[in-house]
């Protein structure tokens, strides 16, 4: 998947937050990790890929081979069906409830004009 800008338009994609959305999308890491995968202060995580990185290595006794190991896991991820309602249902993962909300607002404004 290719994020693309168009005229007037930005793209800012804040990837330490995309990162512990995955944390907090435990059924998709449930599917990845091939197992009970839960984590309870996704947003707390300094470097959350890290994270997923040594979980993965620990599970698996392996890195997510090779080069482009974000690229990798993002891949994984949308493959194994990760959804940001799932995050946003994270008890403690307000950040991807507020996404969706926000997203939300914005269509509802955008049907109406």
């Amino acid at each position: 998947m290719r994020i693309t800008e168009s005229e007037n338009q930005i793209i800012i994609v804040a990837v330490k937050q995309i990162e512990s959305w995955f944390l907090s999308d435990c059924a998709t890491m449930n599917m990845i990790f091939q197992g009970d995968f839960s984590f309870e202060y996704p947003e707390n995580e300094d470097v959350p890929f890290e994270t997923i990185r040594s979980k993965y290595l620990e599970k698996f006794n392996r890195g997510l081979v090779g080069r482009n190991e974000k690229k990798k896991l993002a891949q994984k991820m949308l493959n194994a069906g990760f959804s940001i309602q799932n995050a946003a249902n994270h008890t403690n993962c307000p950040s991807a409830n507020y996404f969706l909300t926000k997203l939300k607002q914005c269509a509802s404004i955008k049907a109406i004009e």
